[in-house]
């Protein structure tokens, strides 16, 4: 007769981001164990050298590198989505709120020349030599005046 059969039920159940690690009497998530862990390298550059400027003052940098780290990997934010600091911060940095997009491109509109929009899907290129046909109407001041002038109505922002 067979021996029973054991199965590790734990990758089954998602039990494996509850899982506690006891160490010497302490109970601990394990994803806070590692996050310790990880948190402790960059203290290990750090605190040798401010070990070396300051002394023993150093061991306040250790407690302040890890506060840090477990801000931003285990912290979430308090609006919104709550997602992770860090996640959050680099959202923040890298997101087009409050700036003007046009063609998939970031434009600037007050670092820019007033031009008229041609309808044509060719670019028009012309003889080096030839005249310059005056395309571009600049309003007083570089602004938009305001004013029923039919050609600065039509002028459009572009990019410098």
């Amino acid at each position: 007769m067979a021996g029973a059969q054991v199965y590790d039920l734990t990758p089954l159940t998602r039990s494996f981001k509850e899982r506690r690690v006891v160490i010497n009497g302490f109970d601990v998530s394990l994803r806070h164990l590692v996050v310790f862990v990880t948190g402790l390298l960059p203290c290990l550059v750090v605190v040798p050298i401010l070990w070396a400027i300051i002394g023993e003052f150093a061991l306040f940098a250790l407690v302040l590198i890890e506060g840090v780290w477990f801000w931003l990997i285990v912290g979430r934010s308090a609006t919104g989505t709550h997602e992770v600091n860090w996640r959050a911060i680099v959202r923040k940095r890298t997101s087009l709120n409050g700036k003007f997009v046009c063609c998939g491109k970031v434009v600037d509109p007050l670092h820019g020349t007033w031009g008229r929009l041609v309808p044509s899907s060719v670019p028009v290129h012309r003889h080096p030599l030839a005249q310059p046909v005056p395309e571009v109407v600049v309003a007083p001041q570089g602004r938009h005046s305001g004013g029923g002038s039919a050609e600065v109505d039509a002028a459009w922002m572009v990019g410098a």
